[in-house]
């Protein structure tokens, strides 16, 4: 059974990825 606890490097990790797919997603629309 899986139980998903969020932790810190989770929450970073997260983070940098929705950080890095903005930056993408600006340079597509400019």
């Amino acid at each position: 059974m899986f139980r998903y606890v969020p932790n810190e490097s989770n929450y970073l990790h997260s983070l940098t990825v929705f950080h890095t797919a903005r930056i993408k997603g600006s340079r597509l629309m400019h």
